[in-house]
This record gives structure tokens, sequence and C-alpha cells, in this order.
């Protein structure tokens, strides 16, 4: 991954979204950036690397948005984009055209399945799409023909634990998130998905209600029979800290003492 952002506020920011299949032909303009993270490979992997070779990277923007025709009504937008091997975005569009494909890297395909299983087993601790469409980038696009997707979600309620957000809670607080997360957590597994390690700005806490909404499922995956819980995933999720060996040492984690724990 690499620090560039490729949904730049100048060119995002307000621009107006309509999904060419949906009943509300109205848009959404989109308001705020959320998230604006890629997985784009260096010309080196792209052309070279025997494990990478010739796969795509794309960059993966998430966005408030509003619907032009009703001011209440507020949802979120993910995009999924494709976009070209470091340092060939600036290059000629014929080059930047030869690279599209309709092949996502494994890290939307981790993305997308998850949201998808969930809609459709109606989970209540993840929000649900509303619309969804893949489209070709034209050729104004950084990849010619390359892959986009729309993906419009409901808007999680409650305060989004991006940065420092969490650790700026008391003790108490924390806490609360953190039992509330494992519920969440566990619901997502027993509708049908292994929610992975990823960041708190994918989480969504309602103080109010003491719940808290998964909204973002990078690395996560279909779930298995043995899947369970465990306190690492606090970790995983940036909602306490522990030394490493906890990572291997199982019975260190099944005990009830965290006492070396940042909690």
């Amino acid at each position: 991954m690499t620090q560039k952002e490729f949904f730049s506020d100048l060119v995002w920011l307000g621009k107006i979204i309509r999904f060419s299949h949906s009943t509300d032909t109205s848009g959404w303009r989109l308001e705020t950036k959320y998230n604006d993270k890629n997985d784009q490979l260096t010309a080196e992997d792209y052309n070279i690397d025997a494990v990478n070779y010739r796969k795509p990277s794309a960059a993966y923007g998430t966005f408030r948005c509003r619907n032009v025709k009703n001011d209440g009504d507020i949802a979120v937008l993910k995009i999924i984009m494709q976009i070209p091997y470091g340092g060939s975005e600036y290059g000629l569009l014929a080059e930047r055209a030869r690279q599209a494909t309709d092949i996502l890297p494994n890290n939307a395909c981790h993305e997308i399945e998850p949201l998808q299983i969930l809609t459709k087993n109606k989970s209540k601790v993840t929000p649900i799409i509303r619309e969804f469409e893949l489209l070709t980038q034209d050729d104004e696009g950084l990849v010619p023909g390359g892959f986009l997707y729309y993906i419009l979600m409901d808007h999680a309620p409650g305060i989004q634990l991006k940065d420092d957000v969490f650790w700026s809670f008391e003790y108490g607080e924390r806490h609360r998130i953190r039992n509330a997360f494992r519920v969440a957590w566990e619901e997502c597994l027993q509708t049908g998905v292994y929610a992975a390690h990823s960041s708190p700005s994918h989480l969504f806490w309602n103080a109010e209600s003491s719940r808290i909404v998964i909204a973002g499922f990078s690395f996560s995956r279909p779930a298995e029979p043995d899947d369970k819980w465990t306190d690492i995933e606090w970790v995983f999720w940036g909602l306490a800290d522990c030394p490493t060996t906890y990572f291997y040492d199982q019975e260190a984690l099944d005990r009830s003492d965290k006492s070396d724990w940042t909690l």
C-alpha cells in the first residue's frame, strides 16, 4: 500500500453518483471522505515479480453522501477503482488502458463478498447494501476500460472510531466499546462472515444503544465451522494492545487475566 490518495477532494467531493438500474434516479452527492486507501503495486512487482506479475491494483474510497432530492437521506458510498501500477499513472493513455482488467485484487474480493453475504443474510450489525453497480472507466479514468465499483450502503449510526478517537475515551467507555464489538463480531460470524483484523476507523459506536456497527471488511472471508472469538480480535482491530507472545499462545489467550494488556 502506498501513501498516495486517488480520491482527491477536488475531484470527488460534490460529485453526483447515479445508479443506472435504480428506481431512484435522483443521484447521490459525495459530501465527506472517510477513507482513501490503495494496494498499488510497484512497476517491478507488476512487470517482473513472480507472484504479482500483471496483477491489477485498486484504490478504495469511502464517502458519506446525500440524496440530492431528499436532504435527510444520508448513506455511504464505497468505491473500488482499478489504478495503474506505480509510476504509470502519469503515462500515456494507451499504457494505462493496456492494464485494464475485470479481475479484482484479493483485497477487493475480500471487501465485496462479505458485504454481499451479510446483506443476503440480513445482518443487523453491518450496513445493508442499497445499490451495487459495476462500471468500466472511460478515457478520463486512470485505467480506461478498468473496473469501477460503486456500492451504496446505509450510513452506520454513531461515532466513527477513527484515528485516536477510541483511545480518547475513559477506560470505562473503552470497556463498553470492546464488549459491544465482541457482540457485533460474533453476530457477523453467525451471519456467515469472519470479520478479519482491520482498523477502528471501520467501526461506528452508538453510545446510547451500546452497539457497534462494523462497516469495513478488508481481509475478511466467509465463516468456517472452526471460527470462534478470541480476545486477540480486540488487538487486531486496534481496541487493545498486548505482548506479542499472546499471538502464539492460545492457553494464555484463553485466560481471563489481562494485567499485561493495554486496555
